[in-house]
């Protein structure tokens, strides 16, 4: 089903979340491997730990790509929390910069704390790199786990960084099911 899915959409980039199960993640690649070009699979592995649960298929070219670990107390420790970044290359040009994460899911309180610290580092990483660029758009996506709308949210730098803009509520007023994990609007 999931691969229908991403087919009927016909995405030129895929980025999934919570994609952990190794044989799982390889079985999705064998299906569409003739689709896309380029994939970043298990991501971030550790001998002791769970990948990232990132997935990236590609129709384009992917260069310069890299994962960076979170390291922050109270942080989910059995996964490999970070981000993934890549450069998208059409004809040897720059078509976008995605980085791609997944935060720190919701268990307590201060894990709001740990989801802002890991978006900031984020929102760093990516001023850092692409400070003056205006030939390609640069995309940050992924399962933030910050409730659009909640108090976590409005406080947040995915709410107050003038230099996000944020398209997953674009055109709508609430969250429901039709709208809450899925988005193919990027």
């Amino acid at each position: 089903a999931l691969v229908d899915l991403i087919a009927s959409v016909d995405a030129d980039v895929v980025c999934l979340y919570e994609a952990f199960e190794v044989d799982a993640i390889y079985e999705l690649f064998e299906r569409l491997k003739e689709r896309y070009y380029d994939f970043y699979i298990d991501i971030g592995p550790d001998l002791l730990d769970f990948n990232s649960g990132l997935f990236v298929a590609s129709k384009y070219e992917l260069k310069d790509a890299h994962f960076k670990s979170f390291n922050y107390p109270y942080m989910q420790e059995e996964i490999k929390k970070g981000y993934f970044d890549f450069l998208v290359m059409d004809s040897g040009k720059i078509k976008a910069h995605v980085y791609t994460t997944h935060l720190q899911p919701y268990r307590k309180l201060q894990d709001e704390v740990v989801r802002e610290l890991e978006l900031q580092e984020i929102v760093s990483a990516i001023k850092a790199a692409e400070e003056g660029n205006t030939a390609y758009p640069v995309i940050l996506c992924g399962d933030m786990n910050i409730p659009w709308g909640t108090e976590e949210y409005q406080k947040s730098t995915l709410n107050n960084n003038k230099n996000l803009y944020n398209a997953y509520m674009s055109g709508k007023s609430k969250v429901d099911a039709n709208n809450r994990t899925y988005t193919s609007y990027m």
